[in-house]
């Protein structure tokens, strides 16, 4: 199983350049492929693309056949695509060639420690069965505390947290980044590579310093980049 992000793009030639200027690297063109080091991000071209995850498995027919009665789900070459309860669009790609091969080591992009996508849920219980099914399982968080992580075999997260708990600029899914505390540098380094700030949050800094921020990919993606 591989999971990659799956950001769409009216320009590639924008997409790769907005991601280039983060640090990241090129794995391929054709599909668009790029990664930090530790994540893969597909750039996707196909003018009905919409922002996402792609996940790639041998097979997704037990899983499909399950999903589709509780989902709307939709054929697409070389699988399926499905939307979960709160939005999310999902690719379920099937493939014998599974691994997308890239060198991985610690996160180099100005971004930093990638924690997967955030998702506002509607309800903790059919979202988890959503994921479950689709081989997720949790890691941390509890219900009560009003936010779940859950992670597949490929280290993928999807965190999971009700409604009104983001008080900041938010879309179903966000890609999440946090950097213990060692965000300011992060941040420094977005300034530089000239990268548009979506919002700029102080809040949690006495000094009234943004210290968190959240930027937006040409696709759409918003990206917190967060201390934690």
């Amino acid at each position: 199983m591989q999971t990659l992000i799956s950001s769409p793009s009216t320009n590639q030639a924008t997409s790769l350049d907005f991601y280039k200027r983060l640090n990241f690297y090129t794995l391929s063109e054709y599909p668009a492929i790029i990664s930090d080091g530790k994540f893969l991000i597909e750039i996707n071209t196909d003018k009905y693309a919409r922002t996402g995850i792609k996940i790639i498995n041998k097979s997704w027919e037990n899983e499909i056949n399950y999903l589709s009665e509780r989902y709307p789900s939709f054929p697409i070459k070389d699988g399926y695509l499905i939307r979960d309860n709160n939005g999310v669009w999902i690719y379920l790609i099937e493939s014998k060639e599974l691994e997308i091969t890239f060198n991985t080591h610690q996160s180099r992009s100005y971004l930093g420690n990638f924690m997967g996508i955030s998702v506002e849920t509607t309800s903790f219980e059919h979202s988890i069965s959503f994921w479950n099914t689709l081989g997720f399982v949790q890691v941390s968080g509890a219900a009560e505390q009003g936010w779940i992580v859950l992670a597949n075999s490929d280290g993928f997260a999807v965190s999971l947290m009700l409604p009104l708990s983001c008080p900041h600029t938010f879309t179903n899914p966000s890609m999440t980044f946090f950097n213990n505390g060692k965000n300011l540098e992060n941040i420094s380094k977005i300034r530089q590579s000239n990268i548009p700030i979506k919002e700029e949050i102080t809040a949690f800094n006495p000094q009234g310093i943004a210290d968190n921020i959240i930027i937006q990919d040409p696709g759409g993606y918003n990206i917190f980049v967060f201390n934690d």
